[in-house]
């Protein structure tokens, strides 16, 4: 061998061990830069444990922790058969009969592996920050769907920018014990699950996408989502395969991936108590049941044809055998066999059906149509990188099974995110992917633009110095840039942009986090004066007082939203709650409140009511109080008493006043009077008179009277939370 062979031998050599360190050292910076993104993840989301004290803050939270604490005082069999009488009074709630059991599961299972590593932890602090845990862990799954897609920078990008997006970290942070983190978790696993049984046809993965479905469904509402959304995936790709022998195997594959995993939810799905067959059977859960009879139609066919004469194709018999199915399908419709939507999901589909016949389901903020400005603040910048990471992931590879998958989850979370605000988290990996893949994309090119360039010059210019593109020398002497310069530079421009986009979008999601989603609202109210920052803790005041000084059997009648915190911060028995399970009962409640005292007096009677609480924020000036959501009760108790009749209650000009132009059946109310009683003695501001209503921005009307069934129990400090005993 001569010596120059010899050197070209270890030059190849030392070329191998750079790309071999180049490949450790890559894997070893990506580890730790995960690492780094699941720390960032838990600590953004511990602003309201910094700010203000480690606390449950949502109204659902303190329903789960309750439950969550009877499963482990009492063990899981008394907890499928337990029945809450101190909800729902008098008929009671089957609280072990909860329809998405799968949290309360999920951090059960939690304290009881950490206190098997002999660390002594109260539940209340595990519920405190499973939202934060869930929510890294979502990251890490998110990583691992967009590996499976894209490149490992995409995956870091869309990793890093759902640990910092507002709209997940709204649902996921410290205090937030509810189930949307675990929903997105079980949501990932499964669609990274499904990608690889559809690309390799084997059945674990399908298994395992059926089991992480089974786990969404019993941990959140949502479910028709993805089981509508795979078998959508079958057919786009059924569609878009060619006639060969690479599309045959892949059709072979996208086959035996959806059949085992039909077959292994509807297995799984008997499984769980209080679900049956006839649920996959309606109209939200039909299509994944035709797709599967038309991926077995072939098959059978051909099973069919075989034992046939000459004359009978497998054509005809699949023929035959797909106009048969919709016959039936037409017959059973028509004779109302097959059951029709659900009506909470029907809204969401539609949310015009929502707003005029679903009262309860509109009368939360949460459902309503996501403004344009809500949306902008919970995903910000990523708005802008939606559509060319939609566009990247369907045309940059038409065959990419996976690629296909995540760009329908995305066209339809978007669509969804848009009908209720509360559904803006669905879609929210949908952005971070989308925005991970496209600025990953710039970069690359742009990288790619420069690195080319600078080859292309040092093959040209190895004799002389290279001078810029730009230079005035450069264009005194004629040159004018080149293709690949112009090209370099422009995306030189728009990589500098895509930077700067990521940067303000960070700025704004920790700003947004700090400022909007750090303060338990439900629990402790805060403000600004000029001495500094003013605490409003009525809440836990007053629950504090009904629980200490009221009988242990006390029954209270509050408006719903305050039914879980009652239960869970009083201990005392509520007649409805956050569950909104009987309506008719919840139209009673509110019949009580829009009529007047000598009407309700009886009602209560009837219920055995001892004590009213209402919310009340006139004197501080917290909007959220019980008198404006009295057009919703007005609402909700029309469905079930048509007496009730909210124009009775408006003015000339259709509002519902307050002051000395109101209606006389809105100053009679029970409402009414229990918020305002005394209140006409007070100064709520400087310069303004005595009764001055710091919501409704007016002096009230009707200021002198008095209780004739009701004492008062309870005022808080601030006024916000009035409770009155009835009189027996």
């Amino acid at each position: 061998m001569s010596k120059e062979e010899k050197q070209e031998v270890e030059e190849e050599s030392v070329f191998d061990d750079v790309l071999n360190l180049a490949f450790e050292s890559s894997f070893i910076i990506e580890g730790f830069i995960l690492a780094l993104i699941y720390v960032l993840a838990i600590s953004i989301r511990l602003f309201p444990v910094a700010n203000f004290e480690s606390v449950l803050y949502k109204f659902d939270s303190y329903y789960y922790y309750r439950a969550t604490q009877y499963l482990l005082e009492n063990g899981f069999s008394d907890y499928r058969n337990w029945f809450d009488s101190s909800s729902w009074y008098p008929y009671g709630n089957h609280g072990g009969g909860l329809s998405q059991p799968g949290l309360v599961l999920a951090t059960a299972g939690a304290h009881y592996l950490i206190s098997g590593l002999c660390v002594g932890i109260d539940l209340r602090y595990v519920c405190i920050y499973m939202g934060p845990f869930l929510a890294a862990n979502s990251c890490i799954a998110l990583y691992i769907l967009v590996r499976e897609v894209d490149s490992s920078e995409s995956a870091l990008l869309a990793a890093a920018l759902l640990a910092v997006i507002p709209a997940f970290a709204s649902r996921s942070m410290a205090g937030t014990f509810d189930n949307e983190p675990l929903a997105i978790f079980c949501l990932l696993v499964c669609m990274y699950s499904w990608i690889q049984a559809a690309k390799s046809g084997r059945g674990l993965p399908a298994m395992l996408s059926a089991f992480s479905s089974i786990l969404l469904l019993v941990s959140w509402n949502g479910t028709a989502f993805i089981y509508n959304l795979i078998p959508l995936h079958v057919l786009w790709v059924i569609a878009r395969t060619e006639p060969s022998e690479l599309s045959k195997i892949q059709r072979r594959r996208i086959y035996a991936a959806y059949s085992t995993f039909y077959v292994w939810t509807i297995l799984l799905h008997m499984q769980i108590p209080g679900r049956n067959l006839f649920e996959l059977v309606q109209l939200q859960y039909l299509l994944p049941l035709l797709v599967f009879i038309w991926l077995q139609c072939p098959t059978i066919a051909e099973y069919i044809a075989t034992f046939s004469n000459e004359h009978l194709t497998k054509d005809i018999v699949l023929q035959t055998m797909m106009c048969t199915m919709l016959t039936l399908l037409v017959l059973f419709k028509s004779f109302e066999i097959l059951p029709g939507f659900n009506e909470r999901l029907f809204g969401v589909l539609n949310p015009v059906f929502t707003r005029e016949n679903l009262p309860l389901v509109a009368s939360v903020a949460e459902n309503q149509p996501t403004a344009w400005a809500s949306f902008f603040n919970e995903v910000n910048a990523l708005v802008l990188l939606y559509l060319p990471g939609i566009r990247i992931l369907l045309y940059t590879s038409k065959d990419n099974i996976s690629r296909i998958f995540v760009a329908l989850y995305a066209i339809f979370s978007l669509y969804f995110s848009g009908v209720m605000v509360r559904l803006l988290f669905l879609a929210t990996p949908a952005f971070c992917i989308c925005g991970g893949i496209t600025v990953s994309s710039i970069l690359r090119n742009s990288l790619r633009h420069s690195m080319h360039n600078d080859l292309a010059n040092d093959d040209l210019c190895n004799h002389r110095k290279k001078k810029p593109a730009f230079s005035r020398r450069h264009f005194r002497r004629g040159n004018v840039p080149t293709k690949a310069e112009w090209a370099e530079t422009a995306s030189a421009f728009v990589a500098f942009g895509a930077i700067v986009l990521l940067a303000l979008f960070l700025v704004h999601s920790v700003w947004t986090i700090e400022k909007t989603y750090s303060s338990p609202v439900s629990v402790v109210l805060t403000g600004r004066s000029p001495n500094g920052r003013l605490i409003f803790d009525d809440f836990r005041e007053a629950y504090s007082w009904l629980r200490v000084n009221t009988p242990s059997d006390a029954k209270v009648l509050a408006w719903w939203d305050y039914g879980y915190h009652i239960l869970s911060m009083a201990n005392r028995t509520v007649y409805i709650d956050n569950n909104t399970l009987n309506e008719t009962h919840i139209a009673t409640v509110s019949k009580i409140f829009a009529s007047s005292e000598h009407e309700a007096y009886p009602l209560l009677k009837s219920l055995d009511v001892d004590f009213i609480f209402v919310i009340f924020g006139g004197v501080i000036g917290y909007a959220s109080d019980d008198l404006n959501k009295l057009p919703w009760m007005l609402r909700l108790g029309n469905e079930r008493f048509p007496q009730i009749k909210e124009q009775d209650y408006r003015s000339i000009d259709g509002s519902i006043r307050v002051d000395e132009y109101g209606t006389s059946k809105l100053s009679s109310s029970l409402l009414y009077r229990l918020c305002y009683y005394r209140f006409g003695e007070l100064m709520t501001a400087s310069e303004k008179p005595l009764g001055y209503d710091r919501v409704r921005k007016t002096e009230i009307g009707l200021k002198a009277f008095e209780l004739q069934y009701f004492h008062e129990a309870l005022t808080t400090k601030n006024w916000m939370v009035r409770i009155y005993k009835v009189n027996k």
